[in-house]
């Protein structure tokens, strides 16, 4: 593995997709040698210490002994050893969860078109088609609270999102009685030790025997505190909730748990099923500000932030009443105060002070640009919240809503109008003070660019070999654009050619970093899509980083001023759920043309993008099917969609049927090998 640059800390991953074995003997990490003009030249062993470990899917993580120094050689001493049983073999898609929903399962015959099958609803989950085709591996999986297994062949574990398909030996009753209604199906994992390696255990090489674990907790590093106090040599990662992961607390109060031979004193609360995460993994990681009720902030040390998709489990030296009180039941758990979908964007009016002691205390309001609609948290007297304004200001407000009819921020504060109106300046995105995150030890940056991989490319072409992982923008992340166009920057001693759109500030993220990355799908103005590989999101706070094959006057054209870049063109907060009516064709020739609307349940208003004719959208309906639509209004007073399409009424009526979740197809985004 060639470094290519100077690091003082360095993780290379060796990953491998699919369930063949991989099988390493030794690794070794080759690294240039600085000279003493400063430049970097020849190809040489790196002496570094090295930490090994061994990870599969969402398993505990397998520690290795560390290594001594590398051999001179650059070759491997000897030859890699074989195995023949992979380690763990997971069959489920990772992100799938097969939580079953309210009917029964059914036995699907239709000779004409496959096998006799067996169909059973499961909540709405990721959507996989894998494996596809008929007579798979065997899969059991177990059910019933654990009390039942049933072996299958499966077909697809979630078609549409919400259907979950395979063959069996077992009998529908059987099926049935296992999966019932409501019962979250679970893999059986077959564990098997790998074959050690015949040749002699080689001085400088990690150990080949790692040991294995095989409890259901979420991690196995066992710990001789049993105090309630935090692991020691915490990790100085910053850490927030993923994107994917919905905290919103269940009916049961959070519980402390002690096991000093098991694991260190933590903390769990239990939530609504959610996408499974078993990140950040292990104790002692950095201290994350996350917030719940009424506006109480904790700063804990997640461990797993949805394991097995109902369990937030964290360190804490909060106590289990103080918890308990801001985590209670049917919370929203969050990384930020500010709900979903808000962005509190100053439109060009002044600040003013609303006094009517008659119907509430003193209070300020700041008209905002149309935003999601949020009155939360509500009444007068919460908590204080400090928001970053106009250079950096900062003004701690106690909200009352965040986004009233979805463009008026009201709230108290001690401070004066004349300090708000100079602070929340008009046109001014008002975020969340970073100076309310706790403090971690920065890691160490060799240069103010984001990247050190010097690339001899003096072309508009993308880096060499590509990352298969998929990426989105962060979901604390806002890519507004500002008023100056992008640019493209040729650097070639420095980094590949790539170009450069300033946002409004933002919260800084130097991810994903480096080059290459994955082929990401994003949105821009007028429903425009481009297919981008990032370097960062938000360099500095206000800097968007990437490559792209496009040319920068369509870079331009879709990433205008004042455009808000997406990883969806349907608008923050807005969610496509259909209630129990028809959607209707409107026929109104004197006010617009032929358009349908199809009623959704409750959510953000949005009346985006307006006007007819827009860029087609695929959408995903039931059991997979796909209408291409030009949006007219993604949710009109909040339970309407209005859309053009050159489908028919019926076959519209047919693909966004009552109670589906209607979203974005898979065929928009850019194809990634998972």
């Amino acid at each position: 593995v060639y470094l290519g640059g100077v690091f003082f800390v360095k993780k290379v991953q060796i990953k491998h997709f699919g369930f063949k074995i991989l099988s390493l003997a030794e690794v070794q990490l080759f690294a240039p040698i600085e000279t003493q003009a400063g430049t970097l030249a020849g190809r040489q062993p790196d002496y570094a210490r090295i930490v090994t470990f061994l990870s599969s899917g969402d398993e505990p993580q397998i520690s290795c002994e560390t290594s001594l120094s590398p051999t001179q050689s650059r070759s491997p001493s000897v030859s890699p050893s074989f195995t023949f049983q992979p380690t763990i073999y997971r069959a489920v898609p990772k992100g799938v969860v097969l939580k079953r929903d309210s009917s029964d399962c059914i036995l699907q015959s239709n000779p004409l078109n496959h096998p006799d099958r067996y169909k059973c609803l499961i909540q709405p989950t990721v959507a996989s088609v894998d494996p596809g085709g008929y007579g798979n591996d065997d899969v059991t999986l177990s059910g019933a609270e654990n009390e039942c297994a049933i072996t299958v062949q499966p077909v697809t574990w979630s078609w549409g999102r919400t259907a979950f398909i395979f063959q069996s030996d077992s009998s529908l009753d059987e099926i049935n009685t296992c999966f019932a209604a409501n019962i979250l199906l679970t893999e059986i994992h077959t564990l098997s030790p790998p074959t050690a390696s015949p040749l002699a255990v080689l001085s400088d090489e990690p150990s080949v025997q790692p040991t294995f674990q095989l409890s259901d907790v979420p991690s196995m590093h066992p710990s001789p505190a049993t105090s309630n106090a935090l692991s020691a040599q915490p990790s100085t990662t910053k850490l927030s909730i993923p994107s994917d992961v919905t905290l919103l607390r269940d009916d049961l109060p959070c519980v402390f748990q002690v096991n000093p031979s098991n694991h260190p004193d933590r903390f769990k609360c239990f939530i609504d099923p959610t996408e499974v995460s078993s990140d950040p993994g292990g104790y002692g990681n950095a201290l994350t500000r996350v917030w719940g009720a009424d506006i109480c902030k904790l700063d804990i040390r997640p461990t797993t932030w949805a394991w097995a998709g109902n369990a937030f489990i964290f360190e804490s030296t909060d106590s289990l009443d103080v918890i308990n009180m801001c985590f209670g039941p049917n919370t929203l758990i969050t990384n930020t105060p500010i709900p979903n979908g808000v962005v509190l964007k100053r439109d060009s009016s002044d600040c003013i002070l609303q006094v009517n002691p008659t119907n509430h205390p003193d209070r300020f309001k700041c008209f905002i640009e149309q935003t999601a609609v949020s009155g939360l948290p509500g009444g007068h007297d919460n908590n204080e919240v400090p928001l970053v304004g106009f250079e950096g200001c900062v003004i701690n407000v106690r909200p009352v809503t965040w986004a009233w009819d979805g463009d008026g921020f009201i709230f108290e504060s001690s401070a004066s109008l004349a300090a708000i109106k100079d602070c929340f300046v008009a046109g001014q995105l008002i975020t969340l003070s970073g100076s309310d995150e706790p403090s971690v030890q920065p890691t160490f940056q060799l240069s103010d660019v984001p990247s050190m991989h010097p690339s001899p490319a003096t072309s508009n072409a993308l880096s060499a070999q590509p990352s298969t992982t998929k990426l989105s923008i962060p979901s604390d992340v806002t890519l507004l654009r500002g008023d100056s166009p992008c640019v493209f920057q040729v650097n070639p001693s420095n980094h590949p050619d790539r170009f450069k759109c300033f946002i409004d500030p933002t919260e800084v993220s130097s991810d994903p970093g480096g080059y290459g990355n994955a082929l990401t799908r994003v949105w821009g103005a007028d429903i425009c899509k481009l297919d981008i590989r990032p370097t960062t999101w938000a360099w500095a706070g206000n800097a968007f980083i990437f490559e792209s094959t496009d040319s920068l006057d369509v870079i331009n054209m879709c990433f205008g001023p004042n455009t808000l870049i997406t990883n969806t063109p349907i608008p923050n907060g807005v969610v496509l759920k259909r209630d129990s009516s028809d959607c209707i064709l409107q026929v109104n020739p004197t006010n617009h043309p032929d358009r349908f609307k199809c009623f959704i349940e409750q959510t953000a208003v949005s009346s985006l993008p307006g006007g007819h004719d827009n860029n087609e959208v695929p959408l995903v309906g039931f059991e997979g099917c796909v209408i291409d639509v030009r949006p007219v209004t993604w949710a009109w007073d909040g339970n309407g969609f209005i859309f053009e399409s050159s489908a028919s009424l019926a076959a519209i009526k047919d693909c966004f049927v009552a109670g589906q979740l209607i979203t974005v197809s898979g065929a928009a985004q850019s194809s990634v090998f998972e």
